[in-house]
């Protein structure tokens, strides 16, 4: 911001200080016009680099969405396979298919089936 100087070369550029004679007023003039121009310039520089980080940010989050998108989905994956592990795990005897032979084998058929059925609509849903 160079309001200050802009306003001071202003009023020596009218005249409006004893100090100056007349003969170098139209320099003042100059001066300011010069000044001025620069004050534009930066100016638009300003605005220019915020627009850029602007968009920086912007694109920084996009990426990060993107991660978060993934980061999500994979948690939405495990969450079956959480819950039928926990359950299967739990100090109950009386558990249906704990003692059996196949019992293990139903639990992760029921866990990757749930899991792929999960990833499969993710997929169609276009969010995977």
């Amino acid at each position: 911001m160079l309001t200050p100087e802009l306003q001071f070369l202003l009023r020596l550029g009218r005249g409006e200080a004893s100090v100056v004679d007349r003969t170098e007023i139209p320099y003042f003039r100059d001066v300011y016009d010069h000044l001025l121009r620069v004050d534009l310039a930066l100016e638009e520089l300003r605005e220019d680099t915020e627009v850029a980080l602007s968009m920086y940010l912007s694109s920084l989050n996009n990426r990060l969405s993107e991660v978060m998108k993934v980061i999500a989905v994979v948690s939405a994956l495990a969450l079956p396979g959480t819950l039928i592990t926990g359950v299967f795990g739990t100090n109950f005897d009386n558990v249906p298919g704990l003692h059996s032979n196949w019992g293990f084998a139903l639990m992760m058929t029921g866990i990757f089936g749930a899991a792929g059925s999960m990833a499969w609509f993710f997929h169609r849903r276009g969010w995977f």
